[in-house]
Protein backbone atom coordinates (compact mmCIF):
# COMPACT_ATOMS: atom_id res chain seq x y z
CA UNK A 1 0.00 0.00 0.00
CA UNK A 2 2.75 1.96 0.81
CA UNK A 3 4.06 1.74 -2.92
CA UNK A 4 0.84 2.83 -4.34
CA UNK A 5 0.38 5.76 -2.21
CA UNK A 6 3.85 6.91 -3.53
CA UNK A 7 2.58 6.00 -7.26
CA UNK A 8 -0.25 8.31 -6.78
CA UNK A 9 1.04 10.90 -4.24
CA UNK A 10 0.01 13.46 -6.90
CA UNK A 11 -3.18 12.47 -7.50
CA UNK A 12 -4.78 11.12 -4.26
CA UNK A 13 -4.89 11.80 -0.55
CA UNK A 14 -4.40 8.52 1.82
CA UNK A 15 -5.46 8.66 5.33
CA UNK A 16 -4.48 5.53 7.22
CA UNK A 17 -6.73 4.69 10.36
CA UNK A 18 -4.40 2.58 12.76
CA UNK A 19 -6.82 1.05 14.87
CA UNK A 20 -4.54 -1.80 16.41
CA UNK A 21 -1.14 -3.65 15.15
CA UNK A 22 -1.90 -5.13 11.63
CA UNK A 23 0.96 -7.49 12.56
CA UNK A 24 1.29 -8.42 15.90
CA UNK A 25 3.19 -11.65 15.49
CA UNK A 26 5.51 -9.88 14.07
CA UNK A 27 6.26 -7.33 16.61
CA UNK A 28 5.91 -8.81 19.87
CA UNK A 29 6.42 -5.63 21.49
CA UNK A 30 2.69 -3.93 19.84
CA UNK A 31 0.26 -6.03 21.57
CA UNK A 32 -3.14 -4.71 22.54
CA UNK A 33 -3.48 -1.27 23.75
CA UNK A 34 -3.46 -0.78 27.14
CA UNK A 35 -3.38 3.60 26.62
CA UNK A 36 -4.18 6.34 24.09
CA UNK A 37 -0.75 7.08 24.88
CA UNK A 38 0.55 3.81 23.82
CA UNK A 39 -1.52 3.53 21.07
CA UNK A 40 0.05 6.69 19.98
CA UNK A 41 3.59 5.64 20.32
CA UNK A 42 2.50 2.29 18.44
CA UNK A 43 1.37 4.27 15.26
CA UNK A 44 4.37 6.40 15.40
CA UNK A 45 6.69 3.18 15.92
CA UNK A 46 4.75 1.74 12.80
CA UNK A 47 5.20 4.82 10.46
CA UNK A 48 8.57 4.79 11.20
CA UNK A 49 9.32 1.05 10.74
CA UNK A 50 7.55 1.01 7.10
CA UNK A 51 8.44 4.98 6.30
CA UNK A 52 5.01 5.26 5.34
CA UNK A 53 4.17 8.37 3.07
CA UNK A 54 0.50 7.91 4.39
CA UNK A 55 -0.72 10.60 6.91
CA UNK A 56 -1.94 8.19 10.10
CA UNK A 57 -4.89 8.75 12.11
CA UNK A 58 -5.46 6.80 15.12
CA UNK A 59 -8.46 5.34 16.20
CA UNK A 60 -9.39 5.46 19.57
CA UNK A 61 -8.93 2.68 22.12
CA UNK A 62 -12.50 0.90 21.77
CA UNK A 63 -12.20 0.99 17.54
CA UNK A 64 -15.55 3.28 17.16
CA UNK A 65 -13.84 4.55 13.79
CA UNK A 66 -13.38 1.21 12.98
CA UNK A 67 -16.51 -0.19 13.37
CA UNK A 68 -18.43 2.63 11.91
CA UNK A 69 -16.75 1.88 8.65
CA UNK A 70 -17.35 -1.86 8.27
CA UNK A 71 -15.43 -3.08 11.31
CA UNK A 72 -13.49 -6.16 9.29
CA UNK A 73 -9.79 -6.64 9.58
CA UNK A 74 -8.19 -5.25 6.36
CA UNK A 75 -10.79 -3.13 5.32
CA UNK A 76 -9.66 -0.43 2.30
CA UNK A 77 -12.19 2.43 0.95
CA UNK A 78 -11.89 4.64 -1.76
CA UNK A 79 -13.62 8.07 -1.50
CA UNK A 80 -13.55 10.06 -4.95
CA UNK A 81 -13.48 13.59 -5.34
CA UNK A 82 -16.79 14.34 -4.36
CA UNK A 83 -17.13 12.39 -1.27
CA UNK A 84 -18.78 9.72 -2.70
CA UNK A 85 -17.71 5.98 -2.25
CA UNK A 86 -15.88 4.95 -5.26
CA UNK A 87 -14.52 1.49 -3.77
CA UNK A 88 -15.07 -0.41 -0.85
CA UNK A 89 -12.79 -4.02 -0.32
CA UNK A 90 -13.36 -6.13 3.03
CA UNK A 91 -10.04 -6.99 1.84
CA UNK A 92 -6.95 -5.33 1.36
CA UNK A 93 -5.26 -6.33 -2.68
CA UNK A 94 -2.94 -3.98 -3.47
CA UNK A 95 -3.47 -4.46 -7.26
CA UNK A 96 -7.32 -4.22 -7.34
CA UNK A 97 -6.70 -1.03 -5.42
CA UNK A 98 -4.74 0.25 -8.08
CA UNK A 99 -6.83 -0.96 -10.61
CA UNK A 100 -9.92 1.12 -8.82
CA UNK A 101 -7.44 4.48 -8.45
CA UNK A 102 -6.87 4.30 -11.85
CA UNK A 103 -10.83 4.31 -12.87
CA UNK A 104 -10.77 7.04 -9.84
CA UNK A 105 -9.00 9.39 -11.06
CA UNK A 106 -9.53 9.00 -15.18
CA UNK A 107 -13.40 8.96 -14.35
CA UNK A 108 -12.33 12.30 -12.42
CA UNK A 109 -11.08 13.86 -15.61
CA UNK A 110 -13.49 12.68 -17.63
CA UNK A 111 -15.80 14.50 -15.80
CA UNK A 112 -13.75 17.43 -15.00
CA UNK A 113 -13.41 17.64 -19.39
CA UNK A 114 -17.50 17.37 -19.38
CA UNK A 115 -18.38 19.99 -17.12
CA UNK A 116 -15.54 22.26 -19.19
CA UNK A 117 -17.47 21.09 -22.16
CA UNK A 118 -20.99 22.09 -20.95
CA UNK A 119 -21.97 18.24 -21.40
CA UNK A 120 -23.88 16.02 -18.41
CA UNK A 121 -22.18 12.83 -17.15
CA UNK A 122 -24.31 9.94 -16.09
CA UNK A 123 -23.73 8.79 -12.24
CA UNK A 124 -20.44 6.27 -11.70
CA UNK A 125 -20.61 3.64 -9.22
CA UNK A 126 -18.77 0.37 -9.27
CA UNK A 127 -19.08 -2.32 -6.85
CA UNK A 128 -16.91 -5.27 -6.71
CA UNK A 129 -16.62 -8.52 -4.97
CA UNK A 130 -13.57 -10.07 -4.24
CA UNK A 131 -11.67 -13.32 -2.72
CA UNK A 132 -8.70 -12.80 -1.27
CA UNK A 133 -5.66 -13.03 -3.27
CA UNK A 134 -4.71 -16.33 -1.53
CA UNK A 135 -8.04 -17.79 -2.54
CA UNK A 136 -7.97 -16.87 -6.19
CA UNK A 137 -5.10 -17.49 -7.86
CA UNK A 138 -7.16 -19.14 -10.94
CA UNK A 139 -9.49 -15.99 -10.91
CA UNK A 140 -8.35 -13.56 -13.55
CA UNK A 141 -9.83 -9.89 -12.46
CA UNK A 142 -12.30 -8.40 -15.26
CA UNK A 143 -11.10 -5.35 -17.86
CA UNK A 144 -12.57 -2.24 -16.33
CA UNK A 145 -14.16 -0.20 -18.97
CA UNK A 146 -15.37 3.13 -18.29
CA UNK A 147 -17.09 5.67 -20.37
CA UNK A 148 -18.66 9.34 -19.64
CA UNK A 149 -21.56 10.06 -22.49
CA UNK A 150 -23.65 12.97 -22.84
CA UNK A 151 -26.16 11.56 -20.17
CA UNK A 152 -28.82 11.10 -23.02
Amino acid sequence: MDELARDYADSVHWIFIYNREPHPDDYRDHRAHRSIEQKFQHARDMRERHNTPRQILIDDLDGTVHREWGGLPNMTWIIDHTGHVAYKAGWTVASDIRQSLEDVVRVRELKRQAVESGTRTPPYYVETLSFRASLRPAIKPAETAVSVGDGS
